[in-house]
């Protein structure tokens, strides 16, 4: 045992743990000591046979995890551990052929140079590139990064505490996370750009025909995290002697970022066996939870946990956007109000209060993605109008609208590529929406070509002035890498949506499960539109957020008022909306 303080140099594992039995035999100050056969293999692989040692923390060992009052004692400390740590070994399971090709790949590439001005030249590929075994070494990084470990929610803590993390499959190949990070961002930007590279990388494993290119964003998300804790520029871009002219970050990350639902709505789909750990594993890389009325505890029931963090969120943050992750579907046998989210449950929805795409460029170049989308409620900073009492949200809010028309929503046509359901979605909503003037124009012309495309790529503003970057199969001079990336945001804003009509006339993306006759609401302090369906006895049931062209930036709150705060005196006066 040595306190934190002391000054110890040691070294942190991350590492999955595995679903088997701790049969493993270890020798723990003279006592035999049961692990998982993972921690096993990687303590064989690392031990030195001269007889010096390395010191490691590691979890399973150093906390007594059959003990819940010192798993929830230690909770607070762990991220000052993997801190604190010389260097935090990323075990991401046991080396073959693939995993040995791909890190060889890594470490043969040559970092991106910074030219200054906001401009990135490309000489990430160079050697590598014209060899005849590129295909297939970017397929053996593809695999790679579709390991178990990227997955894990405990590594985003990990990771993102750590100062010196590397990635470690055998003792042969030991590789810093940056370089990864960069092998990955560019890997990605071929898969979305380069159709010809791509068919020889699936030409070397057909069976990653079968993982969509999303899969690679565990990993993203992974870099992003540990790029919004320690985003100064480090020891590799120092040796650049271009980076060297600008000792300075590529960009500002606020101090104030990440926010507690900013990380759990970003890591929501990542995986864990304990399910409080969705929530727990996140919680001290948030900046905002100082005072926060929550305490991480395992012996509580995960209704009561979901339901005591959803209430934490909302009255610390001022807002109600933490219930826009409720979803229709909870854990079997799990009770909560509509209006709390199941953090054990993957999305099935896309997000309209927090991002989840990371763009594709270098994560050092990428600014803090955190913080509202929209404001269909009015700028922050208002007062707030909602209260709790147990399983009861009363709030300020009105209807505005109901849902008239629902579109077809087909699961297996929402994969980037090909995208009918896009079509057939244009096709109901022009019928509908579209006056014959504006359907005589030109397509770039055309309002509705902007309002419906705007939606699709989640704009609040209802177009773009280079629309022919977005619209699929249009054949202008856009430029492939960003009409690609364009339509990978396309998917991630319509994941789980379906097209709906309003009674009045508006467009939007509401969940598939929607039912014609919904009602749509502006609630106090909640930055997205909601669906609410009537119980009966004066309450409603939450249906999720939804997205309406000409409502996200506030503009239905004119109806009720001149200001902001004047709308919201006036919608004060009419009876509250109680969901339950």
């Amino acid at each position: 045992y040595n306190p934190l303080n002391n000054q110890l140099s040691f070294n942190c594992l991350s590492y999955t743990w595995g679903t088997e039995e701790a049969t493993e035999v270890l020798e723990l100050s003279g006592q035999r000591f049961l692990i998982r056969k993972n921690l096993d293999t990687f303590l064989r692989t690392m031990r030195n046979s001269g007889g010096s040692y390395i010191r490691f923390w590691i979890d399973a060992v150093c906390i007594d995890q059959n003990n819940v009052s010192e798993r929830n004692r230690q909770l607070p400390r762990i991220t000052q551990v993997y801190e604190d740590a010389d260097v935090v070994a990323c075990w991401a399971g046991e080396p073959d052929a693939v995993s040995n090709m791909a890190l060889g790949l890594v470490q043969d590439l040559i970092p991106t140079h910074y030219a200054g001005g906001g401009l990135l030249f490309e000489t990430g590929w160079l050697g590598v590139k014209d060899r005849e075994d590129f295909p297939r070494r970017l397929a053996a990084l593809y695999r790679f990064l579709c390991r178990p470990y990227f997955r894990r929610i405990w590594v985003a803590q990990e990771i993102a505490a750590a100062r010196r993390p590397y990635i470690v499959c055998g003792r042969n190949y030991i590789v810093e996370w940056k370089r990864l990070d960069h092998a990955t961002w560019r890997l990605m930007d071929i898969l979305y750009s380069d159709k010809e590279l791509v068919e020889r990388i699936y030409a070397a494993d057909p069976s990653l025909k079968d993982i969509p290119p999303s899969e690679l964003s565990f990993a993203r998300r992974l870099f992003y995290l540990q790029h919004l804790r320690h985003g100064k520029i480090d020891e590799l871009e120092k040796s650049n002697t271009l980076l060297a002219q600008r000792d300075e970050p590529w960009c500002e990350i606020p101090e104030t970022a990440p926010g507690i639902l900013d990380v759990v709505v970003l890591c929501r789909d990542f995986q864990s066996t304990v399910s409080q750990d969705k929530v727990f594993a996140l919680w001290n890389l948030a900046t905002d939870t100082k005072g926060m009325d929550f305490a991480m505890d395992y012996t509580k029931t995960l209704a009561n946990t979901w339901l005591e963090f959803a209430v934490a969120v909302a009255n610390k943050d001022n807002s109600l956007d933490i219930i826009c992750a409720a979803e229709a579907t909870v854990a079997t046998g799990l009770e909560i109000p509509s209006w709390c989210p199941d953090w054990s449950t993957p999305a099935t929805v896309s997000s309209m209060v927090r991002r989840t795409h990371i763009p594709i460029t270098l994560i050092r170049a990428i600014a803090d993605i955190g913080g509202p989308m929209y404001s269909a409620a009015g700028s922050a900073g208002l007062k707030s109008r909602f209260t709790f009492s147990g399983s009861v949200l009363q709030c300020a809010g009105v209807i505005i609208d109901a849902v008239g028309l629902v579109g077809p929503y087909e699961p297996n046509d929402a994969n980037l590529g090909e995208q009918p359901i896009w079509t057939d979605w244009m096709e109901m909503a022009a019928g509908a929406l579209q006056s014959e003037e504006d359907a005589a124009l030109p397509v770039l012309d055309q309002q509705f070509q902007a309002r419906f495309w705007g939606m699709l790529y989640g704009r609040a503003e209802g177009g773009s002035d280079e629309l022919s970057r977005y619209i699929p199969g249009w054949d202008g001079k856009a430029d492939a890498m960003v009409k690609s990336d364009g339509r990978e945001v396309a998917n991630i804003v319509t994941k789980g949506r379906t097209l709906i009509i309003t009674e009045d006339g508006f467009m939007g993306l509401a969940p598939h499960y929607v039912e014609e006759g919904a009602k749509i609401a502006i609630l106090s302090c909640c930055s997205s539109p909601v669906i609410l369906y009537e119980n009966g006895h004066d309450t409603h049931r939450f249906g999720g957020s939804c997205f309406v062209q000409g409502w996200m930036r506030g503009q239905m709150l004119t109806r009720f008022g001149k200001s902001e705060e004047e709308a919201w005196e006036s919608i004060e006066n009419m009876e509250r909306i109680k969901i339950v």
